[in-house]
């Protein structure tokens, strides 16, 4: 006999919330935001300085602001990334779809809503914070801005979000073993 959960069609349900931002290119990343099963992966340009949007967006809802937003440009086209306080300490995430450049004026019409959810603040801090640190310590801060051209890391504010600084890893250098005879 299947079990059924009743708590399945409540809004409030908790979702389990996931961000990858990776530096794919000179002046190109891959963002993918999962909430729940689903999942939306964002191109994102250097013409926009996405990350530094998206983690002071974390900060701002961290001081208690109603609503942020960051902006993850394509070329064409743009992700606006949508926070809303909701009930308690969550926050709702509605990822709208532009076909052009809404950020710069260049599009007027509709987005399209290609996820929602509800997530608590802390999970989405955590999330953010962790990609920084990630970017951190694979690329440098000076490695980032060779790679991302326009935007320097969010360092900043990746320090007044909690984040801490740690040595970059060097690569491991793989040696021949000596055959012996």
């Amino acid at each position: 006999m299947k079990r059924i959960n009743r708590r399945a069609g409540r809004s409030n349900r908790r979702q389990g919330l996931r961000l990858d931002y990776k530096l794919v290119g000179s002046g190109w990343a891959l963002a993918t935001l999962t909430i729940g099963r689903k999942s939306i992966p964002m191109v994102v340009s250097y013409l926009h300085d996405s990350l530094g949007q998206l983690a002071a967006a974390i900060e701002a809802l961290g001081k208690r602001a109603k609503a942020a937003k960051a902006v993850f440009m394509a070329e064409p086209g743009e992700h606006q990334v949508m926070f809303e306080r909701a009930a308690g300490s969550n926050v709702a995430i509605d990822v709208l779809w532009y076909a052009d450049w809404r950020s710069w004026g260049m599009y007027d019409g509709p987005g399209v809503s290609r996820l929602k959810g509800t997530v608590p603040l802390a999970e989405l801090h955590e999330q953010v914070v962790s990609v920084l640190g990630k970017l951190l310590a694979r690329h440098g801060a000076a490695g980032y801005r060779k790679q991302w051209h326009e935007h320097d890391f969010p360092l900043a504010i990746y320090r007044r979000l909690g984040g801490t600084e740690s040595p970059r890893r060097k690569p491991k250098i793989r040696r021949r073993r000596r055959r012996r005879s």
